[in-house]
């Protein structure tokens, strides 16, 4: 199932965001929350769903300003409206309360809940002299069930994408799909050096049925002019088809 990120879209509404998915051709929608308080209204995102006939698959608690708080809600919003996954992102490195809170407390939310919390492979980034996230290595996510990969993300760490999905497929949730391009993550799919054709090819041999979601950037896709955004949204269907469908 080829889904759309709502982040790929931010700057325009939800409501549009839906309707631009709808019209090119994907068959679900996870929303990111941090786009004003509408990504967290419960009963507007199922009147969303249901208007436009697109599956909410996965609700991403906000890169920024994330807490134990915003993971907790969004486990409470996709009860209500039976979205099976919840994404999110390890702490800052700097912030050792909510890391430590990660570790110990987020296996334990999921052992009470059927909604998989997928946790996902971070960039690898500096804030200053030290790594901007903490658990950024494959290792630390050993301790999680359910794992979001981002494919731009991995390049990021100067590792193999097919082979950290051989050590981690049983476990992946879901995929935030993408490339990498002169030092940009979320590039569209033909625009650059991820491997990407190989990749799709590995996941429909194996039989793949967890959400793959387009995770890219508005100014990747055109920015304010709306026909090439929605020229290239239908390119990147095209693309995920030919390998994958």
């Amino acid at each position: 199932m080829f889904c759309l990120s709502s982040g790929s879209l931010y700057p325009y509404g939800l409501n549009r965001v839906f309707e631009i998915a709808k019209e090119t051709g994907f068959k679900g929608l996870e929303i990111v929350m941090n786009q004003g308080y509408d990504s967290s209204d419960a009963s507007y995102l199922q009147e969303l769903s249901q208007k436009n006939a697109l599956p909410i698959v996965a609700l991403k608690t906000p890169t920024e300003g994330n807490s134990p708080k915003k993971i907790e809600q969004a486990l409470k919003i996709a009860g209500q409206i039976k979205i099976p996954i919840i994404t999110v992102r390890s702490p800052l490195f700097t912030d050792f309360k909510f890391t430590q809170w990660f570790k110990t407390e987020l296996p334990k939310l999921q052992k009470n809940t059927n909604i998989k919390i997928a946790v996902e492979n971070v960039p690898y980034e500096k804030g200053g002299f030290l790594p901007k996230y903490a658990m950024r290595n494959l290792e630390d996510l050993r301790r999680f069930d359910h794992l979001c990969l981002d494919t731009s993300h991995i390049v990021t760490q100067k590792l193999n994408l097919l082979k950290v999905y051989g050590v981690v497929h049983k476990r992946i949730a879901l995929v935030h799909l993408s490339n990498y391009n002169n030092n940009q993550h979320h590039q569209l799919l033909k625009d650059g050096i991820v491997p990407l054709e190989s990749f799709l090819t590995k996941l429909k041999a194996d039989e793949f049925a967890e959400p793959v979601i387009l995770k890219v950037t508005p100014e990747a896709l055109g920015g304010d002019d709306l026909n090439l955004v929605k020229t290239n949204l239908k390119a990147q269907i095209a693309f995920y088809d030919k390998y994958f469908a």
